[in-house]
Formats: structure tokens, C-alpha cells, sequence
């Protein structure tokens, strides 16, 4: 099923005006926030725990506005009570996704200005050609789920004990609203391994140091090129070593590990594979890691990504954390028969996530709790 434009965005009631985020609205926007987490027992944060781009509220919304992203404030009497966001994907395979984040003041609730701001931001969404809304709900909070399937969000799957809350681990619903139909969907995508050079001698996986800044970004580079299953595309992420020395020190300083397989053969060393992990620091998201992987084709079948894989596990284990997340399309075949084989479990299927020539790709979210 796909969104249909069954009502209008004149369903505003009386007395809220709702408009777009402007200048300045930075810091009001923030005390809502910190409000609304405070007040509800279903949101991810807990009281105090702003998303990291409110740090510095006026600088990160113009940041966001810049990538193509919206909020919209419901204000009455001058106070702002409510707000949405439509956070647009960064790259070009999910440009056309929008995944929103609605947040309202309890008072308000049960008022119709929930339902009002969803409008407004689906009617945005349509206007600028996004063809998916998404967001997570907390599976106990059946007051929104039903104001989402109101609207016509679909439930997509569930994310198991994503968060703490009150001393138990929390399940979260991921659902979607389809804003035009989908196209036929691609078929799956078996691609041929290749076979690894001869010279390149044996692959050993280690962190990330500065000294592999121009293997990487070769690593990148190339990667980019030769596979077809991954979120960015050709011309998209960092190209030249000082890029990549940068992402190095950055990660370092936020305690995200990066693992690279990297081979000591001649004439110099490679990267072939690398596994970036990423997670939350708030208490209640931080047993939670977010997995992202490439090998490069010559190495497919050769072990590289299992000792990548194993790596990364006994990292998260020795941190204390409980669940490592992450995301597949749905024509990756390999990709998803080496993720089953290492205990991940299909949690949810993102439709209509991406194309590929004209055809519909899903998005295939899975996690392994440990």
C-alpha cells in the first residue's frame, strides 16, 4: 500500500499556527526537546539528552536545512508546543527518504496537533519528491502507533531491546508511509568473487592508524566503484588521504573503532577490507553498535570479512555492549547468506528504500544481540 492524499494540510486546529523552523528558533526548539523527553515515557532520550546536533542549536539546524532537511514548530500563544522533523538521506540511493522525528508537549496530546503536524510534513515531502516516510516508535507506546497507522504508516518489523528504560531492555516498531507506488522490485544480485593477487602476502586486521590514510582512501575509491550493494555511490564519501587522515583522527577522538584487513605483500601495503563501528554514549541507547562493512571483490570468499567480523564482536563484548545492528539491501545475496551465518536475525525490511535501473530495493535491517 502506498500514501494517497486523502486529506489536506487544513486540519491545522484552532488557535496553532504551524511554520517552518527559522533563525533563531534554535534554542526554543532545544527547551522543547528537553521538554518533551522529560515528560514521556517513550522516547529514546531520557531528560537532558539532546540529539548531537543540538549541541549548538542554531549552527546544527542550518546544517541541516543546507542537507535538505525540514522542522516545522506548532506554536500557540507564541510557545512552541510540538514540533517534526524530516530528516532526508545524504546520499544519492536514499535521497528520496525522509525519516522523521515528532515530538509534543503533553498537554497537547490527544488534540489533533500531532496529527496536523504529520500532515504537514507528508505534504512537504510529496512536494519535494521523497518517496518514503520513516520512523521508530517504542512498541508500548500505543498512543502514537495509532496515530502513525491513522495516517497510514505501515509497521515494517521490530528492533529488539534497542533501549533501556526503567531498568528492561525496550523493543522498537519501525514504520514506513509509501508516498508514491513502488516500482517492480530488482532482482536478487549474485556477483562473481575475484581471486586475491598473487604478492599481496597474508591479511591481517587491526585498527585504523594515521599511516594508512592513502591505502585507505585508495581502498575507498575503488570499493565504491566495484560494488553495487553499498549506501553510497561512486563520487560520494572521502576521496584523498588528507579526507581520510581526518575521518582517522575524528573517529579516534569519539572512541569509534574502525578495523582495516590490510595485506603486507609487494610492492606496498593494502587495505582490502574495512568494518567501522558506531554507537550511542547515552545510557540508555549505549548497548546498542551500528556495524558497517566493505571487502574489496578479489577478497570476497577469502575469510577477510569473517576475521573483520570476529574482530568487531570482541570489541563490543569486552565494552559491555549487548546488540550490534546493521543494514543490507535486499539484492545483496552474499552479503545477506554471510550475515545469517554469523547470527544476525532479520529484524525489519525497509520497502522501497532505493532504486537500482528503475527497480525497487529494499533496505534489510538485522542485529545480533549478544
Amino acid at each position: 500500500m502506498f500514501g494517497r492524499r486523502r486529506h489536506t494540510e487544513d486540519m491545522t486546529p484552532l488557535g496553532i499556527a504551524l511554520r517552518p523552523i527559522r533563525s533563531g528558533d534554535g534554542p526554543a526548539l532545544k527547551e522543547l526537546i528537553d521538554d518533551v523527553d522529560a515528560e514521556a515515557d517513550f522516547m529514546l532520550r531520557e531528560a537532558g539528552e539532546p540529539p548531537d546536533w543540538l549541541a549548538d542549536p542554531e549552527a546544527g539546524l542550518a546544517r541541516l536545512i543546507a542537507d535538505g532537511s525540514i522542522f516545522f514548530l506548532a506554536v500557540a500563544d507564541g510557545i512552541p508546543i510540538g514540533s517534526i522533523g524530516v530528516m532526508r538521506g545524504r546520499n544519492r540511493r536514499n535521497r528520496g527518504v525522509g525519516t522523521i522525528g515528532l515530538g509534543l508537549r503533553r498537554a497537547w496530546w490527544g488534540r489533533g496537533v500531532g496529527n496536523a503536524l504529520l500532515l504537514r510534513a507528508e505534504a512537504w515531502s510529496r512536494r519535494r519528491g521523497l518517496h518514503r516516510l520513516e520512523l521508530t516508535v517504542q512498541t508500548g507506546n500505543a498512543r502514537a502507533i495509532a496515530l502513525y497507522r491513522r495516517r497510514g504508516f505501515v509497521e515494517e518489523g521490530v528492533r529488539r531491546a534497542v533501549f533501556r528504560h526503567q531498568d528492561q531492555w525496550r523493543d522498537e516498531m519501525v514504520m514506513a508511509l509509501l508516498l508514491r507506488r513502488s516500482p517492480k522490485p530488482h532482482p536478487p544480485l549474485v556477483l562473481p568473487k575475484g581471486d586475491p593477487p598473487a604478492g599481496d602476502g597474508a591479511v591481517q586486521v587491526r585498527r585504523i592508524v594515521p599511516d594508512d590514510a592513502a591505502a585507505f582512501a585508495q581502498f575507498n575509491l575503488r570499493l565504491l566503484r566495484e560494488t553495487p550493494f553499498l549506501m553510497r555511490s561512486p563520487g560520494e564519501g572521502l576521496r584523498t588521504a588528507p579526507e581520510a587522515r581526518e575521518m582517522i583522527a575524528d573517529r579516534a577522538l569519539r572512541d569509534e573503532p574502525t578495523f582495516v584487513a590490510v595485506t603486507n605483500g609487494i610492492p606496498e601495503r593494502r587495505v582490502v577490507g574495512v568494518l567501522g563501528l558506531h554507537g550511542s554514549d547515552k545510557p540508555n541507547t549505549g548497548g546498542e553498535v551500528h556495524l558497517g562493512m566493505g571487502v574489496l571483490r578479489d577478497y570476497w570468499g577469502a575469510g577477510v570479512a569473517g576475521q573483520l567480523m570476529a574482530t568487531a564482536e570482541n570489541w563490543v563484548r569486552d565494552r559491555g555492549g549487548h546488540r550490534i545492528a546493521l543494514s543490507v539491501f535486499s539484492h545483496n545475496v552474499r552479503g545477506l547468506q554471510f550475515y545469517h551465518r554469523c547470527g544476525f536475525v532479520h529484524e525489519a525490511t525497509n520497502r522501497f528504500y532505493s532504486f537500482r535501473r528503475g527497480r525497487a530495493v529494499d533496505l534489510i535491517q538485522m542485529a545480533k544481540l549478544l
